[in-house]
């Protein structure tokens, strides 16, 4: 599917979907009515996966179709237990919105699309707290974060809008002390600020990064400077494109 055909099925979704709600015409239908799904639906790691497909914007290139036609409006899946497993809202067999859920009924992951070129997507974990949360443009990923099952922030990122490098990225323990940061420091050379953590909140590396974008990684460049947990300062090291020039221990 072409990124121009996909622009104007996006634009379709939302004022087909906007008219719908404004009619109060949120009826679902089911797919297939003798269909019922176990649990082993539900990915210990990933959670509620099977319908991503159906999902262009996020990368999803398949069609779903509802009784040998293409879904159109709203379908509702079912658990074996009877509880409902999904929710979605259908444009020609593509998905422009949807809940999944867990077999009790926790709501498992939402999508949504905030305008043509913006999208959010939510998930959670069994017990309800956040899993990840995503803001994309057009199906890059902007903003994106991780939580542990406690409810605690364990990562985040955000991308420069080109999508090609970060603006920074943190990372924590599930202590919530920090283990990492990443900065962007000079946007025209492409320079980070980079600082690693002991789980006792004491420094164990920093230095600076540079991004090459001619194999879009990143590289140690200049003094690094290496401590242990007392904050002592064991050893420096010089960085040149990311290779180790000389390093002085103490």
């Amino acid at each position: 599917m072409t990124k121009i055909n996909c622009f104007f099925i996006t634009i379709y979704c939302a004022f087909t979907l906007a008219n719908c709600i404004a009619q109060g015409k949120t009826v679902f239908k089911k797919p297939e009515d003798t269909v019922r799904y176990s649990d082993t639906v539900v990915n210990i790691n990933y959670g509620v996966r099977m319908f991503d497909k159906y999902n262009n914007i996020l990368g999803g290139d398949s069609i779903r179709n509802c009784r040998n036609y293409a879904c159109q409006g709203w379908v509702e899946d079912f658990y074996e237990n009877g509880k409902t497993l999904h929710k979605g809202f259908y444009i020609e067999g593509i998905l422009n919105s949807y809940k999944n859920f867990y077999p009790d009924g926790t709501l498992e992951r939402e999508f949504k699309n905030k305008s043509l070129v913006k999208s959010e997507l939510t998930t959670y974990h069994p017990n309800g707290n956040i899993r990840t949360k995503g803001v994309f443009v057009e199906g890059s990923s902007l903003i994106y974060e991780e939580y542990y099952e406690t409810g605690q922030l364990e990562y985040m990122e955000e991308n420069h809008k080109s999508m090609e490098y970060y603006v920074s990225t943190k990372s924590f323990y599930s202590t919530g002390t920090q283990e990492s940061i990443l900065l962007l420091t000079n946007p025209k050379k492409l320079t980070f600020s980079k600082v690693e953590y002991h789980e006792n909140g004491t420094i164990r590396e920093q230095g600076e990064l540079f991004f090459n974008k001619n194999n879009m990684d990143y590289y140690k460049s200049g003094k690094w400077s290496y401590f242990d947990e007392t904050s002592k300062l064991t050893h420096e090291t010089l960085y040149e494109n990311g290779k180790s020039i000389k390093t002085i221990n103490y």
